[in-house]
């Protein structure tokens, strides 16, 4: 078994890479590497380029994508919540562990959600090529933020939890939802995970609705 190295960057990682792809692979088959990992930062423009030069050196390629600790935090975050959710809802036990801890869990993600829109707005500011623009984000705000104050005081913290871990998967899904709609470049995966989420949010909405509005819930 040889060496591969799995963390490499091209100079498609500005400030931190040199080389271009095509260096790269030369110097992975001087030596004597049977493959090669090229992981830019949150980047995979060099990626074809790096294939076509590792075929010549005869080194197996692997594209990867490097990325920075705020990108994995706010779409980790996001994807735990969608698991936790899909969990709530298929396997009993795990609902009742929810019941009973629901006043602790509720508080917890309600800090998570404020913490993620908070982080969303602060990237959109900076114009990271990356994330969502600001009017993306804002419409991420004014539909989950709607769905935060509709939620209020209906039912218990157990009943209105589900609801709570769908808004904040909320967050990334519509403001990614209006960056990538206007062009056209949302893939059949993420229709359907939109209309999953949707449906969800409805479902959940449903149930709430015919829950009776209290002063203070338990």
């Amino acid at each position: 078994m040889t060496y591969v190295e799995l963390h490499c960057h091209s100079a498609y990682s500005f400030l931190d890479g040199a080389s271009q792809p095509e260096e790269l692979a030369a110097r992975a088959a001087e030596l004597g590497y049977e493959a090669l990992a090229l992981t830019d930062h949150d980047s995979v423009c060099g990626s074809l380029e790096f294939a076509h030069a590792a075929k010549t050196f005869d080194v197996r390629p692997i594209t990867g994508v490097w990325h920075d600790l705020p990108s994995i935090l706010f779409l980790g975050i996001p994807v735990i919540a969608t698991v936790i959710y899909c969990l709530h809802v298929l396997v009993s036990p795990l609902a009742a562990f929810h019941d009973r801890n629901a006043a602790a869990l509720h508080a917890v993600f309600r800090v998570v959600y404020y913490g993620l829109i908070g982080g969303y707005l602060a990237l959109a500011v900076k114009h990271r090529d990356d994330t969502p623009g600001l009017i993306d984000t804002a419409i991420a705000l004014l539909v989950t933020g709607v769905l935060i104050v509709w939620q209020e005081r209906r039912g218990t913290k157990a009943a209105r939890l589900p609801l709570l871990l769908l808004t904040v998967v909320g967050v990334p899904e519509v403001a990614y939802l209006a960056a990538l709609l206007p062009g056209g470049d949302l893939r059949v995966g993420a229709w359907i995970f939109t209309a999953g989420w949707i449906l969800g949010v409805l479902a959940e909405m449903q149930t709430l609705a015919a829950a009776p509005i209290i002063a203070h819930s338990g």
